[in-house]
């Protein structure tokens, strides 16, 4: 029919340029979406991770000196800042258990016998035996085997702890550290915080991690209340010139873990500020008054995190 007619080249031309446009805003969409999600999902994978985690060091922190003689050599609790390396001594493996049945024993010359007994353990398992009153070793044997040895006697099960980690007794040797690699995702100059035991395979619990220190609240005078703050050294209490359990169990009232890490990815579109006023850094983040260092370059684009656990020690004193 006259009056009709086709489209142009142009017409057709503009109506392509247009329809990309509005497809490449509509990807562009999708793929922020699609980050965001993600990001969102990786979030929440580690929190729950670091959940777990933050469980295993509180647990191993609190148990630190349980069931280690008040006289063995090793103290139950080291903390090494130049090695950023946290050791802890215990007849518990937190991550295979949450207590040790106990049991308390009289010895005299007619040998030695249960007298509280809640969990019934047995005459003829190899126990821990320290002194009730001194809290020193005595024996690690079973309580038919032993001889020659009077008073009451704290009886502990420590279900096959291996040897080595203690001079005078078996003990578990827990060391947190930073391990010498990471995840290709992370920051080059991060790496993961990892769990060994007796020497054994590192596990990993956090990644991504630039510090990791361990500080103190300490009672210094031995009034019972606490006068020193995130300190990294425990200060010779008793006045011997030797940091003994004794200092350990006056001085430490809690003991603070910070790790600084970052969450996800590298992203382009998101910038991290540092913290102002750094002394020991030339990039921190300052938390409270603790210092935790960021990697030296290329950090901008990692959403940092400090992650604090505060535990009260509950065995220290043994």
């Amino acid at each position: 029919m006259r009056g009709q007619r086709g489209i142009t080249l142009i017409e057709l031309l503009v109506a392509v340029a247009i329809s990309i446009l509005l497809v490449g805003a509509i990807y562009q969409t999708y793929i922020s979406l699609f980050r965001g999600a993600r990001t969102v999902s990786e979030t929440e994978e580690s929190f729950l991770e670091r959940q777990l985690s933050v469980e295993l060091i509180r647990l191993d922190i609190e148990h630190a000196g349980y069931g280690i003689a008040y006289d063995e050599p090793n103290l139950p609790l080291v903390w090494n800042d130049a090695g950023k390396t946290l050791t802890i001594r215990s007849v518990l493996n937190s991550i295979a258990e949450l207590g040790s049945p106990w049991a308390v024993a009289n010895c005299s010359s007619g040998g030695c016998s249960f007298v509280i007994n809640p969990y019934g353990l047995s005459q003829t398992e190899t126990l821990i035996f320290l002194s009730a009153d001194t809290k020193s070793f005595v024996a690690q044997d079973t309580l038919n085997n032993l001889s020659g040895v009077s008073g009451v006697l704290l009886a502990i099960r420590y279900d096959g702890a291996p040897s080595g980690g203690c001079s005078t007794q078996d003990c578990y040797l827990i060391e947190y550290s930073l391990s010498n690699n990471r995840l290709p995702s992370c920051h080059p100059s991060t790496r993961n915080l990892v769990r060994t035991v007796n020497g054994g395979s590192a596990s990993p619990l956090i990644s991504c991690v630039s510090d990791f220190k361990v500080t103190f609240d300490l009672d210094t005078d031995g009034d019972g209340f606490v006068d020193s703050f995130d300190s990294t050294t425990i200060p010779d209490v008793n006045g011997d010139s030797v940091i003994d359990r004794s200092d350990l169990e006056t001085a430490i009232k809690r003991v603070n873990v910070y790790v600084a890490f970052h969450e996800g990815e590298k992203d382009p579109s998101f910038s991290f500020s540092p913290s102002s006023g750094c002394s020991s850094y030339s990039n921190c983040i300052i938390y409270g008054n603790v210092e935790l260092e960021l990697p030296s370059s290329d950090y901008q684009n990692y959403r940092w995190r400090v992650l604090k656990i505060s535990v009260k020690p509950k065995n220290i004193g043994g």
